[in-house]
């Protein structure tokens, strides 16, 4: 997602306006602004009225000694209140920069390339600047406690008020004990040849589980999710594939028959498997996206082991979403062109709406997800997007040359797509014997 398409997100637009609204509060701070200058201009000329008297040669010690110490505090008070001052102007200078909303949007881009990398280092570091904690439940729930704010970075201390906020618990129903945080281990900056010093300073951030701490609850939002949901879903499906399998097992022997006729010599039975009740097969589980750190100190190899195997994950994960997204987007190009291209008993083809809505909606998903592995095929959509951005399907069922023209520049996508489906990965099916089971 580029800058400028962030910033038109209604989200984006309320969480500026948030920022905004708050550092118009701390306008108010002008006025005690004002009035600590007036306290040091006061102090300052009382500290001038004692040095002349102490100029005088006549006064007796035990007043000199009275106007030295009044002196004394007067000064460490003006020196203090200078401080503060400073301390105020740089905050106000600080805060000017917050509410650039193109440096905002970049920083929001940077936790994309990040997740896009797939390292999982950087990702949980990336990751401790927006996400607070999650709250686990013994009855299935997992609540997600996010903060807006992370897009500030250390900028975030200018948000601070005066008491830290009480973390905030959600609904305890269906828990047990509540466990209190505690410091996690130094993350270890795998996969960065030469970590900056402020990798190094988040890196050590990243692990205080109070780094929110003295943010104002407005900052924070909650997500409720519910794992035992999902599980119940995965077995519904689970379920239905088996009643799939078994029926189209049943017809099984019909199908090879007709491949068999179909196919002539060139049929090969040890293609086709005895059955294929064992071929079909749903699996999922909850993996940690980074290996144990104590795996590190007890055995470096295995944790190195660990580590490429986090990122083949990822690395397969990936290329399946992009394969997903490869297939789809060349089934709904293909299936325009074929319409908008061609001719039946000498008429322009038909075609639907939802041959046009279809992609928008695509498009709409694809920028959702944010995958971003593969920059050829973000550079199709975002060419796909603007063929057929502001086209209207009746003006391409009216205006020929209008059909005429998005069919080719269509084409010259579905060409590219075409390469991209060539040796693309293949999904791993893990087969196991009904014995096994």
């Amino acid at each position: 997602m580029t800058k400028d398409e962030m910033i038109s997100q209604l989200w984006f637009a309320e969480m500026i306006n948030d920022v905004h609204h708050f550092l118009d509060q701390c306008t108010d701070q002008k006025t005690c602004a004002a009035a600590t200058k007036e306290e040091v201009a006061l102090a300052e000329s009382q500290m001038n009225g004692w040095l002349q008297s102490l100029s005088n040669p006549d006064l007796d010690q035990t007043t000199r000694r009275l106007i030295e110490s009044q002196m004394q505090a007067t000064s460490d008070r003006i020196n203090t209140l200078k401080m503060t001052m400073a301390e105020k102007e740089a905050q106000a200078d600080r805060r000017d920069s917050l509410v650039d909303p193109k440096a905002i949007a970049e920083r929001l881009n940077n936790l994309a390339r990040v997740l896009a990398d797939h390292n999982p280092s950087m990702i949980n570091i990336e990751l401790s600047q927006h996400i607070d904690r999650i709250d686990c439940h013994a009855d299935g729930r997992a609540v997600l406690r996010t903060c807006r704010l992370g897009v500030l970075g250390e900028a975030m201390d200018v948000f601070s008020v005066d008491e830290p906020c009480v973390p905030h618990n959600s609904s305890d129903a269906g828990s047990t004990k509540q466990a209190q945080p505690r410091r996690r281990a130094r993350r270890r900056i795998a996969g960065v040849d030469q970590p900056t010093e402020k990798i190094k300073a988040l890196a050590e951030w990243s692990t205080d589980p109070h780094r929110f701490a003295g943010l104002d609850e407005r900052w924070f939002d909650e997500y409720e999710f519910h794992i035992t949901a999902f599980d119940q879903q995965i077995e519904l499906l689970k379920a239905e594939l088996a009643e799939a399998v078994i029926e189209l097992d049943n017809h099984y022997d019909e199908l090879r028959s007709a491949a068999r006729e179909r196919l002539g010599d060139l049929f090969d039975p040890s293609d086709y498997p005895p059955s294929l009740l064992d071929a079909f097969q749903i699996e999922h589980d909850y993996p940690s996206v980074e290996p144990p750190d104590y795996l590190r100190q007890l055995n470096p190899e295995v944790y190195e082991q660990e580590v490429k195997r986090v990122q083949a994950r990822f690395d397969e994960a990936l290329q399946l979403a992009e394969k997903a997204f490869v297939d789809e987007l060349s089934q709904l190009v293909s299936h325009l062109t074929e319409r908008l291209s061609g001719h039946d008993d000498g008429r322009s083809k038909v075609f639907r709406d939802t041959a046009v809505e279809n992609l928008h909606q695509f498009f709409q998903r694809f920028q959702l997800l944010n995958v971003r592995s593969n920059e050829q095929l973000d550079a199709l959509v975002n060419q796909c997007r603007q063929i057929v951005d502001g086209v209207q399907p009746l003006a391409l069922r009216n205006d020929s040359s209008l059909r005429q023209q998005v069919s080719s520049q269509l084409s010259g996508v579905q060409s590219i797509l075409d390469g991209l489906l060539v040796d693309r990965p293949r999904r791993r099916i893990i087969r196991t014997s009904r014995s096994d089971r």
